[in-house]
């Protein structure tokens, strides 16, 4: 099948050219070219590997220590460094051809920022009871022993415990 085909079949079935017929065949033409073009590099995009994007002029975006790919803006924690926001990502050739990355994390209440390696980074989320009760017993009793299962039921127990207090105190 041509692209043409819808085209050639409505000339050859009229004997006189309307321009606004040809108008609207043209327009679909365009849109189902338009479509094919972006499934195509859709397509070419997600299956890239990154040999094929390097000769793009692309690189992937960096990853947290979870994974999650950064954007400016994001807010980030992390265990060794500020927390803050994205501020900027950095590209840059390294001596074996391969590509290194650094972010700038700007720490909340600062007016510069620190460039860092990605992966020594987390997207920030809200603290859960969990987390709150997990970090208070890692600073009490150490941080081997608060991540046993005696540790870990005790805070399922006291977690459920404080969020009944929420509800009656709402």
């Amino acid at each position: 099948m041509s692209i043409t085909d819808e085209l050639r079949r409505w000339i050859n079935g009229n004997t006189v050219i309307h321009v606004t017929g040809l108008r609207s065949i043209a327009d679909r033409i365009d849109a189902e070219h338009e479509r094919a073009v972006m499934s195509a590099m859709n397509d070419a995009l997600y299956h890239a590997n990154d040999e094929s994007m390097a000769e793009l002029g692309w690189v992937r975006l960096p990853k947290d220590a979870d994974g999650v790919p950064f954007r400016i803006g994001d807010k980030v924690d992390s265990d060794h460094y500020e927390d803050g926001t994205v501020t900027g990502i950095q590209f840059y050739k390294i001596y074996n051809g391969g590509i290194r990355t650094l972010i700038a994390v700007r720490p909340d209440g600062w007016d510069v920022a620190t460039w860092r390696t990605p992966d020594e980074y987390r997207h920030h989320h809200k603290p859960t009871v969990e987390d709150v009760l997990t970090k208070m017993l890692e600073q009490a009793v150490g941080y081997s022993d608060a991540h046993t299962t005696v540790a870990a039921n005790a805070i399922v127990e006291y977690a459920a415990k404080l969020r009944l207090a929420e509800e009656v105190d709402a």
